[in-house]
């Protein structure tokens, strides 16, 4: 410190400093049992399989503490083995996309499907997966401003 006086009560401190920046690491969740699988329509023969195995194997026990450790093993036992389960990956991230109206959503299944095919048969599909880009990117960038206007 050039050109100031130091008094006794103060000292001189010099200090090097790192500040790391934090990571955002990637979301871990424990894999779960599929069980909003029994609840559609369309999977009346997975449920009716769950609920014959599971009331095959409910015992009745006098105590209740009994009752509910085995209950509960043999209907998540049961629950894995028909219903399956989640990778644990977790849920994916937090896209803003709730602006998303139909036509939106389906030009976007329509451009992954074009890029599943296009990293297939790169030469064969390039103009149309081109095509299918610029389609896609101008529908949501209309959704996007009638979403926006209102605001």
């Amino acid at each position: 410190m050039c050109g100031e006086n130091i008094s006794q009560q103060h000292k001189l401190m010099v200090a090097d400093f790192s500040i790391q920046k934090g990571t955002k690491g990637k979301r871990k969740s424990n894999p779960k049992v599929k069980w909003w699988k029994l609840e559609k329509a369309e999977n009346v023969e997975l449920t009716s399989s769950f609920k014959e195995n599971v009331l095959r194997e409910i015992k009745l026990e006098d105590d209740v503490n009994d009752w509910w450790e085995l209950n509960s093993k043999a209907i998540l036992r049961h629950g894995e083995e028909n219903l399956g389960k989640t990778s644990g990956k977790g849920p994916p991230k937090d896209n803003e996309n709730w602006w998303w109206n139909e036509d939106t959503q389906d030009k976007i299944k329509k451009k992954k499907e074009s890029q599943k095919t296009y990293g297939k048969h790169r030469t064969e599909e390039t103009s149309k997966h081109i095509k299918t880009e610029t389609v896609t990117k101008q529908q949501v960038a209309r959704a996007n401003a009638a979403a926006f206007s209102d605001l």
